[in-house]
């Protein structure tokens, strides 16, 4: 099984469970998206630090129909928004 393969089936969870989400904006100041992959049941993220298996992630998840969510879809406001990296 290759890295990629054991990832795959590693974080399988994310697509195969429906809380798991990808939040993203457009940071008008760095001029790019920002995400990051969210569990709406507990609301917290998953932090991945390795940012190449992030956006590999992503696009997996992405590819297999997973939600992609503003922020403020949530209910979320400039006050209570989490960082999106």
């Amino acid at each position: 099984m290759t890295y990629w393969e054991d990832k795959l089936q590693e974080y399988s969870f994310l697509w195969e469970e429906e809380q798991w989400v990808i939040l993203a904006r457009y940071d008008p100041e760095a001029q790019r998206m920002r995400s990051l992959i969210f569990n709406t049941e507990t609301e917290e993220a998953l932090l991945i630090e390795d940012n190449e298996l992030a956006e590999f992630l992503e696009s997996e998840m992405i590819r297999r129909d997973c939600r992609v969510l503003d922020p403020d879809e949530l209910g979320w406001n400039e006050e209570n928004a989490i960082e999106l990296s």
